[in-house]
Parts: C-alpha cells; sequence; structure tokens
C-alpha cells in the first residue's frame, strides 16, 4: 500500500492549444481571448488595415479589368479616341490603387498575424512547461531544462 503511495507514475502533460490562425473556424477562439487580453495589446492590430487593403485591391484590380476590356473593345471597334482614353485613365488609376492596396492588405495580414501569436503565447502561459536548452560554458558546454508555470 505504502509502495504504491510512493510509485512513480509517469503523467502525460496536457497538450497545448494550436496556434490561431486567421480562418473561420478559430472566430470563437479569437473573441474570447481577445476579451480576456486584448486590452493589454498596445501595438495596432491589423484588422482594419487588412480590411482597408483588401478593399483598395479590389477596387484597383476591378478597375485594371475594365480598362482591359475597354482597350479590347477599342482595338476591335476600329480604335474608338473615347474607349483608348477611358481604357488608359482606368488602367493608370488602377494600377496606382493596387499600387497602393497591395502593400496595406499585406502589412495588415502581418500585423494581424503577429497579435495572433501574441494571444496565442498569452493562451499557453499560465500551463506549466518544461523546455530543454543549452547553456555555453567556459571551455564547453552543458544542457538545461527550464520548467515554466
Amino acid at each position: 500500500m505504502i509502495l504504491e503511495a510512493v510509485a512513480l507514475k509517469q503523467v502525460t502533460p496536457p497538450t497545448p492549444p494550436p496556434p490561431l490562425t486567421l480562418e473561420a473556424k478559430d472566430v470563437k477562439r479569437v473573441a474570447a481571448l481577445e476579451q480576456r487580453f486584448g486590452a493589454a495589446y498596445r501595438v495596432p492590430k491589423g484588422k482594419k488595415m487588412h480590411t482597408a487593403g483588401a478593399v483598395v485591391l479590389s477596387l484597383g484590380l476591378t478597375q485594371v479589368v475594365i480598362g482591359v476590356g475597354l482597350g479590347v473593345v477599342s482595338l476591335l471597334g476600329g480604335g474608338d479616341e473615347v474607349f483608348n482614353g477611358a481604357s488608359l485613365g482606368l488602367l493608370l488609376s488602377g494600377g496606382v490603387t493596387v499600387a497602393v492596396g497591395a502593400p496595406l492588405a499585406v502589412e495588415g495580414k502581418k500585423r494581424r498575424r503577429r497579435y495572433y501569436d501574441w494571444l496565442h503565447q498569452q493562451e499557453i502561459r499560465g500551463q506549466a512547461r518544461l523546455i530543454p536548452g543549452l547553456v555555453p560554458l567556459r571551455g564547453g558546454g552543458g544542457l538545461s531544462m527550464r520548467i515554466a508555470f
């Protein structure tokens, strides 16, 4: 009876939750984590920038597609000046709009991913972790184990 009480038993640690993604499956989890930890994050989260960049990018791509279509109509119709001017104007403004929207969307997505990584770190911070490591020593090195609670 005493041997049973003193015997060492192997216990498996709880599995940490998977990292957060920008997919719809994580929406509820992200909302719950934002309620718990979101106020402590002091850097812009990137959601508005990502949304604005996607809207501007889609507008610019629409302008480019319409401009190409008008250019094709102009070529097939014998080179009408009205279609040429409209096509050129839409292509130029669409190119500028795409050049503005693409970096906005990309940077907004990067910020959002950094925020999700931070939320994930806050989520697993309360769990106990065993972290192996290497320690440089004079004339060699050593192994270490760090326990975080």
